[in-house]
């Protein structure tokens, strides 16, 4: 809708709309300056409320800066500027700088403006690669007023900015171009950068470093350094190396978590006439292009985009060798003359440097020394609303860390008006960056304060003193006290230090030459010498000269600190038919500007030498240890019509013995006495052929070499008192040791009786002993008796070679057994013996000494047809044995008991009073030994009268027919007739004879009859009996 449609509307309405129109214009107008116009006012109030900055410099001693012009290409420059607060300035204000397109902060982190009481006014947090420096105001600007003070901070030259300063430059020697600097202040400093040469360029050898600053690594914090070693493109062709060790408290970073970005903490480079090489490519001494080989630890963006690339070329450009401590790098085939490589490096350290001081490090290009140095970049500044007196801090500029100094200041007072009243006087002592107030004095009183002992030895030194913002250089400077309510006057006191680059102090050493003891026909003998001077870490310098007889030679330019050593040629000063001895004095050390001497004196004594014996052993046995040799000599030289001879030492081993005075061309003979050792063969070397004498010392070494002898002892067991096969097999454990000396071997070893054991490598000479252990000797058929046995034995090992018997008799006492049998003879041997019907027990009663020795009496049953054992007893032991007579009874007789050798095997001997002694028998254990034990059994002699029953009865009874009695005859009892060898044939028992027969007369015959036959039968049997007994 435009304005003629408004219009054509009704009156009313179209005022309404018009109005509304209008006012909507209007407001849109006013909304837009509140949009275009608050943003600025807040901007202005926002950022520039603090303060501001003036005065704006480069700060002198900056690294980078020289006679006001920043033109260090790879340095750093510190600016400097005064500031000050309006007093409407508040907590959380702030001011700015804006750095111009070609410079960018570097990271010096937050720096803190405090007052003389330590508390901070305003601070700033300075990060890298930053265009604006911003400050904010603490809340000590709401307590004091015209609050100002001084800072300066670090940059450098920004090569990634759109004015493209490596191509395009900034400004020309002979006309500097003006960096600009805005924010909340303004000024122009002076800067030159040269753009960077064409592609190809050669180079000389040297060194440049830079400061990364902080980063975090394992959870501390550690500070990165670049340093770049620009290998000479003239350093050569053939193999060299670089080394380099990093500076005090630095290592080297050969790992990719301690470089920026994690990249390679180590990378080679290189400018050819094609332009800038690929990363970790060099062209070699032939102009091939290869890359190399580390030991570096790389992370795994490194590894492919700055090495992996350039595998394919090759590994044989260089060879890095990277140590905590120390780095190599190798270049087996040097490097191309047309350009030369550059080794770019990290170093790191926990310890954080020092604003403004300077790291220093040297590497090694084959040889030669390059240095290269950085200035810690530092931003720092200082700030108090002081009051009255005056104010002055202290700065120092280009010591290197370590390097820590304190400078002394005094100052005296007097009034303006009265200049020879002094009203005051005071001192103090301050390191760079502190700052002293010196308050209660009077308005109008005029100081002078002096800086003392500035100087530091191998610097030069500026000293500045800026009084209230004016610059002057002196020793000394006055300044005019403020009052008490007024703002104290401002001192900076800066000394500037270069180090001194001397050149190297030298000088001289001088070789004096004496002879004695030649003849005047010799002295114009030349003398040959070499000389060498050395210097840890610093080149050896080496030479000859030749002196004529006596004389001297001055060797010139020998850097001061080294040390010199001269050695004289003395085979070529060997005159023939005299010795010599040479002594040469020194090493000296060179002193700058002086010189130091050398002397060398040579002694000549005609026609004489010596020898020495110089003793050696090889005894591993220790055999010869202590022992002391002498050696006889005999020395002639017919040609002089000289003899002599003698005996030297005694010397052990590693010593000598010399015989001295002997005339050149002796010919020497030398024999050595008693050196043999008992028990060991010798071997001497050395003595084999003479000596012949010389004009110096001959030395002769003799060795002897012992072998110790050794030999074998066989061991041996003898069983005595036993032949037992048990025993023959059976193992005996024995233990030994053999003693020589403070020397023991000992063991163990197992013997039968049937084969002996040889103990072998014995040393001769040793003692030893054998001790059986006699646990358990006993055996199932034979008891150990130790009474009789010799279980241990010592004897001596014999001479090389031979073997030496030694026995253990182990004695033995054999068991055997006897056992016993019942024999019955007789009439009545078939009812007690086994035939019967209940075999009669009889008992005996034996008495012997068991095993053990001890008496035992024992009684034993026996009985026919049945063996009884007695125990196991040595064989010989006597066994007693005695038959307990059974009682006669009406029946039965017993004779006396008879003792016999069933077998023969046993000794028995029947003692014929009813005992007997049974000697045990040898090899009877396993068949013991029987023994019979025999007796008859008769019916009793009464029982013979029986026959004359026959007789008798006939006259007791009446016979029928009348007949008188007969008449009664005795009869004496025949002794029995001889034994018949024949068995008796059986007798059948007979039927008793009737009661009636005894009244008959037939009777009376059949019972005498009977009573013949019986009796007859009865003495048959019985002398039968006796000879089967």
């Amino acid at each position: 809708m435009d304005i003629s449609q408004l219009l054509s509307m009704g009156s009313s309405r179209a005022t309404r709309l018009c109005k509304a129109f209008i006012v909507a214009v209007v407001t849109s107008l006013v909304a837009a300056m509140c949009v275009v116009v608050q943003p600025a006012v807040a901007q202005a109030r926002s950022e520039c409320s603090g303060g501001s900055y003036s005065n704006l410099h480069w700060k002198d001693g900056s690294p980078g800066v020289k006679d006001g012009v920043y033109n260090g290409r790879s340095e750093q420059a510190q600016v400097e500027f005064d500031w000050e607060v309006p007093n409407s300035a508040t907590k959380g204000d702030t001011f700015y700088i804006q750095l111009p397109e070609e410079l960018v902060t570097v990271n010096t982190g937050l720096l803190q403006l405090k007052n003389n009481s330590g508390v901070v006014v305003a601070e700033a947090n300075i990060i890298g690669n930053s265009k604006k420096v911003e400050f904010t105001l603490t809340e000590v600007v709401d307590k004091k007023f015209e609050v100002k003070g001084k800072a300066h901070f670090t940059v450098e030259w920004d090569r990634d900015s759109k004015s493209n300063l490596p191509e395009k430059g900034f400004g020309t020697v002979k006309n500097p171009g003006k960096l600009r600097f805005d924010g909340c202040g303004s000024g122009n400093l002076n800067g030159v950068y040269t753009p960077d040469g064409p592609a190809g360029v050669r180079h000389e050898s040297g060194k440049s470093g830079e400061y990364f600053g902080p980063k975090d690594v394992d959870g501390k914090t550690h500070h990165l350094f670049g340093w770049t070693v620009f290998v000479g493109s003239d350093t050569g062709t053939s193999s060299f190396s670089v080394t380099d060790t990093p500076p005090e408290g630095h290592k080297f970073s050969c790992d990719s978590k301690f470089a920026e970005g994690n990249w390679s903490p180590i990378i080679l480079e290189a400018t050819t006439e094609s332009g800038t090489t690929p990363t970790n490519v060099i062209q070699i001494g032939t102009g091939v292009k290869h890359t190399g080989k580390h030991n570096l630890t790389l992370s795994n963006h490194a590894q492919k985009v700055q090495w992996e690339p350039v595998r394919t070329l090759g590994a044989h450009g260089f060879e890095i060798d990277c140590q905590e401590k120390s780095l190599t790098v190798n270049f087996p085939y040097g490097v191309d003359p047309r350009t030369g490589p550059r080794i770019v490096l990290t170093t790191h350290t926990e310890v954080k440097p020092i604003p403004g001081s300077r790291i220093t490090n040297k590497a090694s290009i084959n040889g030669k020394d390059v240095e290269g140095s950085v200035v810690i970049p530092s931003a720092g500044g200082w700030a108090e609303g002081k009051l009255g007196g005056f104010a002055f801090r202290k700065q120092a500029t280009g010591l290197e860390r370590g390097l820590e100094k304190s400078f002394d200041f005094e100052w005296t007072c007097h009034h303006k008006n009265d200049l020879n009243k002094e009203t005051n006087k005071g001192s103090t002592s301050l390191k760079s960056g502190e700052s002293h107030h010196v308050s209660d004095q009077d308005k109008g009183t005029i100081c002078n304060l002096k800086e003392k002992n500035a100087d530091v030895e191998g610097y030069g030194r500026v000293t500045k003193w800026i009084v209230n913002g004016k610059t002057q250089e002196s020793e000394s400077v006055e300044v005019e006290a403020s009052a008490k309510n007024e703002q104290a006057a401002i001192i900076e006191v800066t000394n500037s230090y270069t180090k001194k680059e001397e050149k190297p102090k030298t000088g001289s050493f001088k070789v004096t030459k004496k002879v004695k003891g030649l003849s005047t026909n010799h002295k114009d003998i030349q003398y040959p010498f070499t000389y060498t001077c050395t210097k840890e870490g610093a080149d050896t310098k080496s030479g000859n000269f030749t002196i004529t007889g006596e004389g001297e030679q001055v060797i010139d330019n020998i850097p001061a600190g080294y040390s010199c050593s001269v050695t004289e040629d003395t085979e070529k000063a060997t005159v023939k038919g005299y010795s010599l001895v040479a002594n040469v004095s020194g090493p000296v050390t060179i002193v700058a500007d002086q010189i130091q001497e050398i002397l060398v004196n040579n002694l000549y004594s005609q026609g004489k030498g010596s020898f020495s014996i110089t003793k050696e052993l090889q005894d591993p046995s220790n055999i010869a240890a202590g022992k002391k040799f002498s050696f006889e000599y005999e020395c002639e030289n017919k040609d002089l019509n000289f003899k002599t001879g003698g005996t030297v030492g005694p010397i052990g081993a590693g010593e000598k013995a010399t015989v001295k005075d002997i005339p050149a061309g002796s010919i020497c003979t030398i024999k050595e006495q008693d050196a043999k050792v008992p028990g060991a063969d010798l071997k001497v070397s050395g003595l084999d052929e003479s000596i012949i004498v010389g004009n110096d010392e001959k030395n002769v070494k003799v060795t002897n070499t012992y072998s110790v002898w050794r030999a074998n002892i066989v061991l041996s067991k003898e069983i005595t008192g036993s032949t037992s096969s048990a025993l023959l097999e059976k193992p005996f454990e024995v233990d030994y040791v053999c003693v020589l000396g403070t020397r023991k071997r000992g063991g163990k070893v197992t013997v039968t009786a049937k084969t002996p054991i040889v103990i072998s490598d014995l040393r001769s000479g040793s003692e030893c002993t054998f001790t059986e252990n006699t646990k358990d000797l006993d055996v199932k058929s034979a008891r150990f008796n130790p009474a009789g046995s010799t279980t241990k034995t010592t004897v001596k090992v014999g001479d090389k070679g031979t073997n030496v018997s030694a026995k253990l008799i182990n004695d033995y006492k054999e068991l055997g057994k006897v056992s016993l049998t019942k024999v019955i003879g007789g009439l009545s041997a078939d009812a007690w013996g086994s035939t019967g019907q209940n075999p009669r027990e009889f008992d005996v009663e034996v008495t012997y000494k068991d095993a053990s020795g001890d008496n035992k009496t024992q009684t034993l049953k026996i009985s026919e047809d049945k063996i009884t054992q007695l125990p196991a007893l040595p064989a010989g032991t006597e066994i007693k044995i005695r038959e307990i007579m059974p009682n006669n009874s009406a029946l039965t007789t017993w004779s006396t008991p008879g003792y016999s050798s069933a077998d023969g095997s046993a000794v028995v001997r029947d003692n014929g009073d009813g005992s007997a002694t049974i000697i045990v028998p040898a090899n009877s254990f396993d068949k013991p030994a029987l023994v019979k034990v025999r007796n008859t059994a008769n019916i009793p002699w009464w029982w013979s009268l029986l026959i004359l029953v026959p007789f008798v009865v006939p006259h007791l009874v009446p016979s029928d027919s009348g007949s008188s009695s007969s008449a009664t005859s005795t009869s004496t009892p025949q002794k029995p007739a001889a034994p018949s060898t024949q068995q008796p044939a059986p007798v059948k028992e007979k039927q008793k004879p009737k009661k009636t027969l005894a009244v008959t007369g037939a009777s009376v015959h059949m019972v005498l009859i009977f009573g013949l036959i019986l009796t007859m039968t009865g003495g048959a049997f019985f002398v039968m009996r006796r000879r089967q007994d």
